[in-house]
């Protein structure tokens, strides 16, 4: 991460430190060790604000990370999931927030994160690139020139751009970008698609699309279409059935924009792939998705339902790990260095959930145990639990550190004989 040796011993310290789940206040994990938690917050202070400790070095050591584990977390797609996220502060220490939104005067940052995710399991690897936009600037993992003013569409695909020079996969590997229903622009798909990316995008429904040289709309070809079955389902706790269909149209429009490049975007050849949820006789408004990739339906709605992986990265930062909202930083700059920190120990336990060896799903059964948490049949290991799990391990070792055996009994004990008296 740095030359100097005792920023990255602190820096590790730090990734180990932010492996467990925060506490509400956004205060760093306390150790059972003598040391006390305003030291530990100095300490990380210190690290933030050290102009030594660049944006630029912490990326470069998420980057080389990333380029040890994704070639072989993927069989034949590298599937990178973007979107964005408000971050609602909810103290007023910091100088460079912003009204995010109109809602409840939403005050705070907002997040820009792409995921790599694997084809073959679903399961998160790493975030890649992460931006954060402030009041004042743009804080970037990937380019340090990055303009406040610029769209989240016209950042993406320099971000895009980005991803793909740096070799996460391999000559056999492809990448597809996944985005939601923000990356319905034709002259940013046409964009896409003449620079050499693949991506599956949700559309609207109203979406122009042209077949058989007639104009038309997603929704009115999807009626057209014939569905063949999927799988089958959970749907809201109910079983369901899942059904696709596809067909090749042409994406060309109209375009209005000022943007000289803009009116000159090329139509562009893809699939239209349709996937609707039929519950209790009861047919669900079908997702529709477009790709310029060679899979099937199929493959189109499994990978695109991976998407909502992104969704619980967002989640595990703020409510169910991390609490990043109650963070005490006071700078844009300092918050988005911890984030860098966060992301690297997240790394750590996507990684260790993708370990399918048998001693390795054990001990992830095993922390599973330690947290306490209850979680669904299909997914019996979360990145959430397995965090707390740690901590409570962490709290264990530590306290073996401080006790014996037998002293622990007796204090269990004691405050047994306590409590009995109490009733």
């Amino acid at each position: 991460m740095n030359t100097d040796k005792r920023l990255n011993k602190r820096y590790l310290q730090l990734i180990q430190q932010h492996s467990v789940p925060a506490q509400i206040t956004g205060a760093t994990h306390k150790p059972y060790d003598k040391k006390t938690v305003k030291a530990y917050t100095e300490a990380l202070s210190r690290f933030l604000n050290n102009d030594n400790v660049r944006i630029s070095a912490l990326s470069q050591a998420m980057t080389q990370s990333i380029k040890t584990v994704s070639e072989q977390s993927v069989k034949r797609y590298l599937l990178v999931a973007h979107d964005w996220s408000k971050i609602s502060i909810k103290h007023k220490n910091k100088h460079d927030t912003y009204a995010v939104s109109n809602k409840h005067n939403n005050i705070g940052y907002e997040l820009q994160s792409s995921l790599l995710i694997s084809d073959t399991t679903g399961l998160p690897i790493a975030p890649v690139a992460q931006n954060l936009h402030t009041a004042e600037r743009v804080y970037s993992s990937y380019d340090e020139h990055l303009s406040k003013q610029e769209t989240h569409l016209d950042e993406l695909s320099k971000r895009i751009n980005w991803i793909k020079e740096q070799g996460f996969h391999s000559a056999k590997q492809q990448i597809i970008n996944i985005i939601d229903r923000e990356g319905d622009s034709f002259y940013h798909l046409s964009q896409w698609a003449t620079q050499g990316h693949l991506f599956l995008v949700r559309i609207r429904q109203n979406t122009g699309l042209l077949h058989r040289d007639v104009q038309s709309n997603a929704q009115t070809l999807a009626r057209t279409l014939p569905y063949r079955f999927f799988k089958d389902i959970d749907y809201k706790g109910q079983k369901a059935q899942l059904y696709v269909a596809q067909i090749n149209v042409i994406l060309k429009r109209k375009v209005y924009a000022k943007n000289q490049a803009a009116q000159k975007a090329e139509p562009v050849a893809v699939k239209l792939v349709c996937a609707k949820v039929v519950c209790n006789g009861q047919s669900i408004e079908p997702w529709y998705l477009l790709t310029n990739a060679d899979i099937t339906a199929e493959e189109a709605t499994q990978f695109y339902s991976y998407r909502w992986q992104i969704e619980s990265h967002f989640k595990l930062l703020k409510s169910s790990g991390h609490h990043i909202e109650d963070w005490q930083q006071e700078s844009g700059e300092a918050f988005f260095k911890r984030l860098l920190i966060v992301a690297q120990s997240c790394l750590n336990v996507w990684h260790l959930m993708r370990d399918d060896s048998p001693e390795t799903r054990e001990y992830c059964l095993f922390l599973m145990r330690l947290s306490g948490k209850a979680t669904r049949r299909q997914s019996p290991i979360t990145a959430p639990a397995l965090l707390l799990g740690y901590l409570k391990l962490l709290a264990a070792k530590e306290l073996l550190d401080e006790m014996t055996p037998d002293e622990i009994r007796a204090a269990v004990a004691q405050f047994t004989q306590k409590t009995k008296l109490c009733r």
